[in-house]
């Protein structure tokens, strides 16, 4: 159904109207809006006071589309909840709503956003219009305009759809929203500068899914790659996203700040991969995201002694890495030899080496096998993780600088 959420005040007065390039009148803006929006409801909110000063204006209509709603003054924390259930308990799922602020006193406009913002997401809601009746702004001939406030509504969306991007690395909710201010095919192909906005806004939507499906698949190159093409895209396309993408345009420099730091300029230095590398597993603990981070850690731990001793042979470290746990070199089963077990053995924290690699392992085995191995808990293989951090930062990452 297609409701409107109206509000009245205690005041009224004979006032012209213009929407769409149409002029009406009314004695309150309720009346107005009854001229040119279509609906199946309008639910008027009113206080004790309206209801008794400006209700007749609506009552004499005799519309029984027309239904009143009592709300309190709005005076404490508990009114202002009241007035929120009495709102949303008349909105069913799935309805299209048009609210009206025009006469909302106290904090019942920024109460509106609040509740779009509730009915798009506990209610499927589709919210058409937010509609302001701009008295003060009259023109020369004494007509006001009427303001749609409900981009605003999709401010929260972008909002949300950043944080989220920005905190937990996906970056889906962003993407689609840049997507969906594309012009349609038919315009694109008619209007160039649609086609070439298009085109901006299509590369920078891919930019950001690429980085996100490498960050949620732990691929670090991809990553690295991914945020040095996120941040050239949201430079070239910079002027088509603030014409055509406002919201994005007020929080890109929030995106560049969180994923430039993966950037990097120069491929063939190995030690600054690592470096970026290391500063990932960082990130991924700061959200929490355990499974990246013990994945990442054992598989950077082999990085860095592959790049200490000049070698691309990742199996040969790893199996010198694994024969840290035999006590003597000599007892290591000749199958098992690596060509690089003495130099893992001479490193003088070869013991806090193996402590790590082996806590290392074990985490990442419960991790791969989805607890179907082993009695760990989920918050138990957190806990450690956690407790892993500092020694990689001391024993290994140390190696770096």
């Amino acid at each position: 159904m297609q409701k409107i959420i109206t509000f009245l005040g205690l005041g009224s007065g004979l006032t012209k109207y213009q929407h769409s390039g149409q002029v009406y009148e009314g004695s309150v803006f309720p009346q107005v809006l009854r001229q040119f929006q279509p609906f199946d409801e309008m639910l008027v909110c009113l206080t004790a006071g309206a209801r008794e000063k400006t209700w007749h204006l609506l009552e004499n209509l005799k519309d029984d589309r027309i239904i009143p709603i009592d709300i309190p003054d709005g005076r404490t924390e508990a009114e202002i909840w009241t007035t929120f259930q009495a709102v949303i308990q008349h909105i069913d799922r799935d309805d299209r709503v048009i609210f009206d602020i025009t006469h909302g006193l106290r904090s019942l406009p920024f109460q509106v956003f609040l509740f779009a913002a509730y009915l798009r997401a506990a209610k499927n809601a589709e919210i058409e219009a937010v509609y302001y009746g701009a008295y003060d702004l009259k023109d020369a001939d004494n007509v006001a305009p009427v303001i749609d406030l409900s981009s605003f509504v999709g401010m929260l969306d972008w909002l949300t759809a950043t944080d989220r991007f920005t905190a937990t690395g996906d970056g889906k909710d962003l993407a689609q929203l840049i997507r969906g201010e594309m012009a349609s095919e038919i315009e694109m192909n008619e209007v160039p500068d649609e086609k070439r906005m298009g085109e901006h806004l299509k590369k920078a939507a891919n930019a950001i899914d690429n980085i996100s499906l490498a960050l949620a698949l732990t691929r670090p190159e991809e990553v690295t790659k991914a945020a040095k093409k996120l941040k050239n895209i949201l430079t070239e396309t910079t002027r088509s996203l603030n014409v055509k993408v406002k919201p994005f345009s007020l929080v890109k420099e929030q995106v560049q700040l969180a994923y430039g730091q993966f950037a990097i300029t120069d491929y063939k230095d190995a030690k600054a991969i690592l470096m970026k590398q290391f500063a990932m597993i960082r990130w991924y603990l700061d959200r929490q995201q355990i499974g990246q981070v013990i994945t990442l850690s054992r598989e950077w731990i082999i990085s860095v002694y592959c790049w200490k001793f000049k070698t691309t042979d990742r199996t040969e470290i790893t199996q010198a890495l694994n024969n840290l746990r035999v006590s003597d070199i000599d007892d290591i089963r000749e199958k098992e030899w690596s060509d690089y077990d003495e130099e893992i053995r001479s490193e003088l924290n070869a013991s806090a080496i193996k402590r790590i690699w082996k806590e290392t392992t074990k985490i990442r085995n419960q991790v791969a096998h989805c607890g179907m191995s082993g009695n760990d808990q989920a918050d138990d293989l957190r806990e450690r993780t956690i407790a892993l951090y500092p020694d990689l930062e001391k024993e290994i990452a140390v190696l770096l600088h």
